[in-house]
């Protein structure tokens, strides 16, 4: 027995409604809460833990009413329902997270870039069937890739030597302008 008053040991008894009270003083039984089975049990948590460091400092304190208990078979059932439900609402977030452009494609991390993936198949035409393709498309889908690779030259030099197609593209750089990322970072996702 304790010799002296806890710290808050006032705060705690006024904080605390009757209702709460009278449930933390009520015997619990050990069975789970879903079906009723008295073997072994989990701890299951009604709010999942991700989602309570977003939530206002009224609910984060400790609460039982959170914390109830199930048999392995009823804790897998709710958890999954759970995850359903933690993705519908992530879904339903990113849904509503609109570009500024009026697009209503949702946030999801990483986009296409069109230009990027344009590109890139021009480069893979190329290396693939470059003697079955038209020759204006040869010349069109070669300067798309010039462009490209001209952009990432660092001096002017290099920049005038490839577009100004005089040698034909190595195969390192086809195989540059083939490998090109075109998913991006998307600046508006939500991380």
């Amino acid at each position: 027995r304790l010799l002296f008053t806890h710290n808050g040991a006032n705060e705690d008894e006024h904080n605390k409604s009757s209702s709460e009270k009278l449930y933390l003083r009520s015997a619990k039984q050990n069975i789970c809460v879903s079906c009723g089975s008295d073997g072994h049990h989990i701890r299951h948590y009604i709010v999942p833990y991700a989602y309570r460091s977003l939530l206002p400092d009224d609910y984060k304190s400790h609460m039982s009413h959170d914390i109830v208990i199930l048999c392995p078979d009823c804790h897998v059932r709710c958890e999954r329902s759970t995850k359903k439900r933690m993705k519908r609402m992530e879904t339903d977030l990113r849904m509503k997270m609109v570009t500024t452009d009026g697009d209503d494609a949702f946030c999801s991390p990483v986009i296409e870039d069109a230009h990027l993936y344009h590109v890139r198949s021009c480069a893979i035409a190329l290396v693939r069937w470059k003697d079955t393709i038209p020759e204006e498309k040869v010349e069109e889908y070669e300067n798309e890739v010039r462009s490209y690779l001209a952009d990432c030259c660092k001096t002017e030099a290099e920049k005038e030597m490839i577009l100004a197609g005089n040698e034909p593209l190595t195969k390192v750089q086809l195989q540059k302008a083939c490998s090109v990322k075109y998913r991006v970072k998307n600046p508006l996702s939500i991380q």
